[in-house]
């Protein structure tokens, strides 16, 4: 993602609602700069200003002169919670999902040495490209993987997902009976799009 203001300018950056914060650092650059980066939520909202004359202000490293169009970069994003090992359409290779279908995706959340599925509220649980959308209709306790340690297997509604053609992955947030908060996410290619 590129990111630069121009003199007097603002900008937002709000991913609220979302398991992802900022953290980057900005930067000025240019003749006569100013401006400020103020961050909320914790990280998730930014709020920008640029200005000065010829001035600019960035997520670092700032492109030279980004007036010009040189340079390129991108926003780095930190997720807000731990990371629980998810499966998609679990055994599949890849995970292939229609997003027309009328039919539901199978995803496991599976245990491991340090990491307890049994103990995830399926009443908490959302899945889709921000990990917000859709419930799960079904849940069940089995072993997925076949590693000796009981997974969480649910099924959403595929189009209660909000996965649309072209996404590359999906993600899930998940909430433990005790209140702990994780993020999962798999890789998925999506299939019957024109």
């Amino acid at each position: 993602m590129r990111w630069f203001l121009q003199s007097c300018r603002r900008g937002n950056i709000d991913l609220r609602g979302t398991p992802f914060n900022v953290t980057d650092i900005f930067d000025l650059g240019g003749n006569g700069t100013a401006g400020t980066a103020n961050f909320s939520f914790n990280n998730q909202v930014v709020n920008l200003t640029g200005g000065g004359f010829c001035g600019w202000i960035s997520s670092r490293p700032a492109p030279f002169n980004p007036f010009n169009g040189a340079g390129t970069f991108q926003l780095n994003l930190g997720y807000l919670t731990n990371i629980a090992p998810i499966d998609i359409k679990p055994n599949g290779v890849p995970n292939s999902i229609n997003p027309a279908s009328k039919g539901v995706i199978p995803v496991a959340i599976l245990s491991t040495a340090t990491f307890d599925a049994t103990q995830v509220d399926p009443s908490q649980v959302k899945f889709g490209p921000t990990g917000t959308e859709a419930s799960p209709q079904h849940s069940a306790l089995e072993d997925v993987n076949g590693d000796g340690l009981l997974d969480m297997i649910l099924q959403f509604p595929t189009q209660a997902t909000g996965i649309q053609c072209g996404q590359d992955f999906a993600l899930m947030t998940i909430v433990t009976f005790g209140g702990q908060q994780f993020l999962g996410f798999d890789s998925i290619n999506t299939v019957g799009c024109q």
